[in-house]
């Protein structure tokens, strides 16, 4: 499907503005949060953007991570993406580790 298409998935940012709207007040920037299927982290960006600071990303593409690397440098050196499935991270992740966990959604 084109639409989940590494390359595509950098230029909208409307459903990176809805995670940010429904998360504002609810949790601080010190939240620990993981994005599941983060592609090349457009929401993490955004969310690092906007000042959360413990951001972490599980993404099973290895072009989409490195297209990551190449297109938020601040974040990909901020944030830890797990290159792997998410099947094989789960497992090493804390218990309670995150205070909230989300998959990605195409806007």
């Amino acid at each position: 499907m084109d639409a989940n298409r590494a390359d595509y998935y950098i230029e909208g940012i409307e459903s990176s503005k809805f995670l940010l709207e429904n998360m504002e007040g609810y949790f601080g920037f010190h939240a620990n949060i993981l994005e599941i299927g983060c592609n090349v982290g457009r929401n993490l960006n955004y969310l690092f953007q906007a000042g959360y600071q413990n951001l972490s990303g599980v993404e099973i593409s290895n072009y989409a991570t490195e297209l990551l690397k190449k297109t938020y440098l601040k974040l990909e050196c901020k944030a830890t993406i797990y290159n792997s499935p998410v099947e094989e991270v789960i497992t090493t992740l804390p218990e309670n580790g995150y205070m909230i966990w989300f998959t990605q959604w195409q806007s």
